[in-house]
């Protein structure tokens, strides 16, 4: 758990508080009566949670973003990353491969394809299919949660995987391999 501490310090107003993810609005926290904290899930808290905060009646907001920049969050939040690659039928019969990449926030990422030896296990780069994502570019915020999707001009292949890399991450995730089984 974390606490959120709320000095009210005038006791005739009401504060309010909100969480944010990226800049979407999320739930709002009350304060338990007599309680100068809330509690919050260790499970809710990213790099890109914010909290808003403001007297019940008022249009003046403030924002505190406590959990930028923590590197352990970062490493924390890559256990929650997750992606898909699929095919998807193009005109005149042609098709590609469409991957998404889902988190807690927005991330700068690379995304590339990877072929797996049979032998080995080990995921060599499909040289050009290298994507870079910017944490701002274009990802889709709902609450609680962003997704980027991109694609690949190339057919499905049973050692075909998915590979992706964070930013300020030394290591990358496991390479997704949905045609394995094909």
């Amino acid at each position: 758990m974390v606490r959120l501490k709320l000095d009210n310090s005038d006791k005739e107003k009401t504060l309010m508080c909100q969480m944010m993810w990226d800049e979407a609005v999320g739930e709002m926290l009350s304060k338990p009566k007599n309680r100068k904290e809330i509690s919050i899930s260790l499970d809710l808290v990213a790099p890109c949670v914010c909290f808003q905060v403001w007297w019940k009646d008022s249009k003046l907001r403030r924002k505190y973003c406590p959990f930028k920049n923590q590197q352990v969050l970062l490493e924390r939040m890559q256990h929650s990353v997750s992606m898909a690659l699929m095919e998807s039928p193009m005109r005149r019969g042609n098709s590609v491969l469409i991957w998404n990449v889902s988190a807690p926030c927005r991330l700068t990422v690379e995304v590339w394809l990877c072929k797996r030896e049979v032998v080995s296990g080990a995921c060599q780069e499909v040289m050009g299919s290298r994507q870079r994502v910017d944490g701002h570019d274009s990802w889709v915020t709902t609450h609680k949660a962003s997704w980027k999707t991109g694609e690949f001009n190339m057919p499905p292949h049973p050692l075909l995987c998915l590979q992706i890399k964070l930013d300020g991450i030394q290591s990358h995730l496991d390479p997704y391999c949905p045609f394995a089984g094909e």
